[in-house]
């Protein structure tokens, strides 16, 4: 999938949208999730992250895909938390995705931020790179910019700095 030119990365969203390979994916990525196994987690995560990557992000979201990365990102398993982090990077720097306040209301009610940047401080480069550049896509979220600002107007008004 790295190699895949970028007139096959349409048809390849497309055919990950109009098939059940996303919901599928996810639906195992869960179930291995939810079992602490380790490896084969980290192998759909993995796949997913590649899978966001060639064009599909929009598609996987709309298929469940943010609430089981969540799940993953807090999970113990280092594997399963790096790929996590690496998909949702790569799933919501999609501007489909950002600008779905649907999609993007799925993370504003969990403590995924707050995971990310204690990620972003561990001593582990690769996990540092994934969690920052997951941060830094979340961030760009209108409505994350849009809640932010409605709570900075609120708090002005009850005279809170």
């Amino acid at each position: 999938i790295k190699h895949i030119k970028a007139d096959d990365e349409e048809f390849l969203a497309q055919a990950v949208g109009e098939s059940e390979l996303g919901a599928n994916l996810l639906h195992l990525a869960k179930a291995e999730i939810d079992d602490s196994n380790s490896k084969s987690s980290a192998l759909c995560l993995a796949t997913l992250t590649n899978l966001a990557s060639a064009g599909a992000s929009f598609q996987l979201a709309s298929q469940g895909a943010l609430s089981v990365l969540v799940d993953a990102i807090m999970s113990d398993d280092p594997p399963t938390v790096y790929y996590a982090t690496a998909c949702l990077q790569n799933v919501i720097s999609e501007p489909a995705v950002l600008d779905s306040f649907a999609l993007m209301a799925q993370l504003a009610e969990t403590p995924v931020e707050a995971r990310l940047q204690a990620l972003a401080a561990v001593n582990n480069a690769h996990m540092v790179a994934v969690a920052k550049g997951a941060l830094a896509n979340l961030r760009q979220s209108p409505q994350r910019i849009q809640m932010a600002a409605a709570t900075a107007i609120q708090a002005h008004a009850r005279g809170v700095r």
